[in-house]
């Protein structure tokens, strides 16, 4: 993946049922285009694009189809991470959501996924303690805040048995 161009394709193994192809492909794409050499950005920044593939693949979740409202998922790169998320201007923040923060005026939105920078396969996740069977979660569940939870282990999961499809190794 040298452009932005093919930045969704890792995750489309995830939307055809194999989680682990896409965690795989994530990993490996982030340790070959994203490291701390000269080379260590590929292909042509364009305003932050590729940038901005790497943050949700550290969040673990990508927007594929950004109109969707969908992000589907991936494997975050860190053991935590908390997004603040601005409340607009005209708009009343829920003061009672335990998401909220007063002090920065914001919702919360934390990923947590302990072991994620050398575990390689997500085994569950849970959506604000919800285990999560879609491949993905809607901005409506996440835009005031919440916890999402990724579960990983060192072996990938066992594949849903519709779910072989046929790949190349790249």
């Amino acid at each position: 993946m040298i452009s932005k161009p093919s930045h969704h394709i890792p995750y489309l193994y995830a939307l055809a049922g194999r989680s682990d192809l896409t965690q795989q492909r994530v990993r490996e794409v982030v340790g070959a285009n994203f490291n701390a050499t000269p080379f260590g950005l590929s292909g042509n920044e364009d305003c932050g694009q590729m940038s901005a593939w790497y943050i949700f693949g550290a969040l673990g979740f990508y927007p594929v189809n950004p109109v969707s409202r969908e992000y589907v998922f991936g494997l975050p790169f860190f053991d935590r991470l908390t997004l603040h998320l601005p409340i607009p201007a005209h708009s009343n923040p829920a003061s009672d959501s335990k998401f909220y923060d007063a002090e920065t005026h914001s919702y919360c939105l934390t990923v947590e996924a302990f072991g994620a920078p050398s575990t390689p396969y997500v085994e569950e996740i849970r959506v604000n303690g919800k285990i999560r069977e879609e491949p993905f979660v809607r901005w409506e569940e996440i835009s005031r805040g919440g916890s999402i939870r990724f579960e990983m282990e060192i072996s990938h999961p066992p594949s849903a048995p519709d779910a072989d499809i046929a790949h190349e190794e790249l």
